[in-house]
């Protein structure tokens, strides 16, 4: 997928635009709920039913009907006729009635359980946590991995300021733990160090939304998985590969991903997924990208947000996030 030309044109909007749109169907569907609850909103109504009843059509047809000078306009039924008409031009009664009721009952459907938007410099105060995370506590959690490029150094390379979490990867040379398939856990010596965050203590649920607001520089990988107790499924919410976003799944079966081309990382973006029983769904600032079948519906998801590179390929990067939350029906 190519979005070079709707984020050109506007199709795609821009993440700004995104959380400006979003923040008004909100505080549209409140004001809908505060003019549904109005006195006014309740007078138009029974001035509608009234109205629109043939008891009222037949005696205005009798009324208009009669010679006798002014039986229609001095009447009380043609009173409400123009109440009506100016209830209706009024801006409450006309945005009830072009709001679109399902699109609100969508919106109020979703409750937001979770969030951290990283006002407090100190990592935990925000819910997230170095490392790795494991449900058997007492496990090795910062560590890196034999044929990867970046050596993970807990909160060494990790940020927080003005409300944004930043992942700086390095170049530095330094020995640290990592895993072999083989052999296990041993030193190995590493020219970049990047970091891993997750909420795993603190957040996590099976279905629902997750979204991220992020953007990336350079050419390491940076993303934002929702990953589980078991090694499968890891769902990619975002990922950067160092030139284009990439989306998608891997379960025990392989892998199934979506490469979007087109976008500028290091602008910001919201990428959003909806996990349901039955299908995952991705969007970006808004716009569907990509949509998939759910492989393994009930397992609980956190985020695990990282950035690495394949050995012999790692550059200097940095991976910003600006928020992070969690939405069920």
């Amino acid at each position: 997928m190519n979005l070079f030309f709707a984020r050109i044109f506007g199709k795609l909007m821009n993440a700004e635009k995104a959380e400006k749109y979003n923040a008004q169907k909100l505080a549209d569907a409140k004001r809908y709920r505060e003019i549904e609850a109005s006195e006014t909103y309740k007078e138009y109504l029974a001035l509608e039913r009234e109205v629109s009843s043939p008891l009222f059509i037949a005696k205005k047809e009798e009324l208009k009907a009669s010679k006798e000078k002014g039986a229609w306009q001095g009447s009380d039924e043609a009173q409400k006729e123009t109440r009506l008409a100016a209830l209706k031009k009024t801006s409450g009664i006309a945005f009830m009635l072009n709001a679109d009721i399902r699109e609100i009952e969508e919106i109020e459907s979703w409750k937001k359980v979770w969030e951290t938007e990283f006002n407090d410099s100190n990592l935990e105060k925000n819910d997230m946590k170095a490392g790795f995370w494991f449900k058997q506590k007492g496990l090795k959690t910062n560590f890196s991995y034999i044929g990867e490029a970046l050596a993970y150094m807990g909160e060494k390379n990790i940020s927080i300021r003005n409300g944004i979490l930043s992942i700086f990867t390095k170049k530095e040379r330094v020995s640290a733990p990592a895993w072999d398939a083989k052999q296990g856990f041993k030193m190995h010596d590493y020219m970049y160090t990047s970091a891993v965050v997750n909420s795993g203590d603190a957040f996590s649920q099976p279905i629902g939304k997750f979204i991220a607001k992020v953007r990336a520089t350079g050419k390491c990988h940076s993303g934002v998985y929702l990953v589980g107790e078991d090694t499968f499924p890891v769902i990619e919410l975002f990922h950067y590969n160092g030139k284009n976003l990439v989306v998608g799944l891997t379960d025990k079966n392989g892998s199934e991903r979506e490469v979007i081309k087109g976008i500028k990382a290091n602008d910001w973006m919201i990428l959003t997924v909806n996990v349901n029983r039955q299908e995952i769904v991705w969007t970006l600032n808004n716009m569907e990208i990509h949509r998939a079948k759910n492989p393994l519906p009930g397992q609980s998801l956190h985020f695990t947000c990282l950035s690495f590179a394949p050995e012999g390929k790692a550059s200097e990067s940095r991976f910003d996030i600006g928020y992070l939350k969690g939405f069920v029906k």
